[in-house]
């Protein structure tokens, strides 16, 4: 079996999440797992009940997306750099503020996949 690379997408411009979808399915990218995520400091600030303790950063992060998708696809070695070309088409300047961030990480051990 070739081995595996994963690509993880934390996307916070959620309205890119449809178009990105559709675009894996029209080439054929399958197996692509979707969690709802949260960052850790706007839930830390969302949760803390003491007002002024994290005041700051509420003035910080109060207009930036809350919520974000976090996307999760494993393919071939040579076929996520394909998968990453098709997001980035979708998805634009991902260095935009607000827009999120991707990478690429090598799948060492796989339990619990059908094989094709």
């Amino acid at each position: 079996m070739a081995q595996l690379e994963g690509l993880l997408i934390v996307l916070n411009d959620q309205s890119k999440i449809d178009p990105l979808l559709k675009t894996f399915l029209a080439n054929d990218v399958r197996g692509c797992t979707i969690l709802d995520s949260e960052g850790m400091t706007h839930h830390i600030v969302a949760e803390d009940k003491d007002e002024n303790h994290f005041q700051a950063l509420r003035a910080l992060i109060k207009n930036s997306p809350s919520h974000s998708k976090t996307l999760l696809v494993a393919a071939s070695e040579g076929e996520i750099q394909r998968v990453v070309k098709l997001a980035l088409e979708v998805i634009g300047d991902i260095n935009k503020p607000d827009t999120g961030f991707m990478m690429t990480f090598p799948i060492d051990n796989v339990y619990g996949l059908m094989k094709k």
